[in-house]
């Protein structure tokens, strides 16, 4: 069986890459990463390596997994070279190389920064919950605009209106208390994780594309972190890479609400007939069926087997 999932994944590479080169047209980029345990890499044990996700905006909305044999940042900042837009991550250093002049533009992640304040609270109740409040005023506006349906444009005109003073007294809070938490504590920690990247933390104002966290990457890690309880550990770096092919086809389908099984078999069936095409064959026809093949276009042709209607 793990010999049959690897020719599968083999199988499912162009359309992985073409995913790719889709979600690096994308304005916003989501980036998230998560441990994967592997066996054969060291002698005697499994050693932690890495899926890295990379989740593109509405108009690119599919989900890349990278297995990587570390964290280090070299992974991402190959992934991400060429990219120019805006990268929403939450604030690993291993992205760092990418946002220097002419790179991408680092965009906070505020579920991340209120996450510290929550779990920090026990130690300084009054002030957390305080942050804890004003941080949750701009989730309101942000899910004023979801209910009402606005465009991006109108999502950043009521950013402007709405988020823009909120944010500062968020930062003004954050200050006044900036001096009064021993360097070392959780809260003083929270505080600096915001504080220092100020300029992050209020560019989702600029494009009402960007989203207020993401939350939207993260919850595509699910699928690897419950794997994690099943299977345990890749069984080897092939291993890593054929499950990142695997995550990638299986979670863009799930963002396009398309029902699994159906576009697994009919994405076999498909890609070996691209497998056996001539290069002249691939040059004509091949670029045409791998599109057919996004998740997006392939509901579009099978409306039947979108999940909301499958159930």
């Amino acid at each position: 069986m793990c010999g049959w999932m690897l020719g599968c994944a083999e199988l499912l590479t162009p359309l992985t890459e073409l995913m790719k080169r889709e979600v690096l047209l994308s304005t916003v980029i989501q980036s998230d990463d998560t441990t994967v345990p592997t066996l054969g890499l060291v002698k005697g044990r499994a050693k932690d390596a890495q899926f890295f996700c990379y989740l593109g905006d509405s108009a690119h909305r599919y989900a890349v997994f990278e297995y990587a044999i570390s964290r280090q940042g070299k992974w991402p900042q190959a992934w991400l070279k060429d990219f120019k837009g805006y990268l929403q991550t939450d604030a690993y250093a291993g992205y760092t190389a990418l946002h220097g002049p002419g790179g991408a533009r680092e965009v906070g992640c505020w579920a991340h920064a209120r996450r510290g304040f929550f779990d920090a609270k026990d130690l300084a109740p009054g002030f957390c919950l305080d942050v804890l409040r004003e941080i949750a005023k701009l989730y309101a506006v942000e899910s004023d605009a979801t209910k009402r349906g606005l465009s991006p444009g109108d999502r950043k005109a009521s950013r402007e209106e709405s988020s823009r003073p909120q944010l500062e007294v968020i930062f003004a809070l954050l200050e006044s208390h900036h001096g009064k938490h021993l360097p070392k504590s959780p809260v003083y920690g929270a505080i600096e994780y915001v504080l220092k990247r100020r300029e992050a933390f209020t560019r989702y104002l600029d494009d009402g594309l960007i989203d207020i966290d993401n939350n939207g990457c993260d919850r595509c890690m699910r699928n690897p972190a419950l794997g994690r309880k099943n299977w345990l550990f890749a069984g080897s770096a092939d291993g890593g890479r054929a499950a990142a092919a695997w995550l990638s086809v299986i979670q863009s389908a799930r963002l396009h609400e398309v029902e699994p099984f159906a576009y697994v078999s009919d994405l076999l069936t498909r890609l070996t007939k691209y497998r056996d095409m001539t290069p002249e064959r691939r040059a004509t026809d091949g670029e045409r069926l791998l599109r057919e093949l996004l998740p997006d276009a392939w509901v579009k042709s099978n409306p039947e087997k979108r999940l909301a209607l499958a159930r």
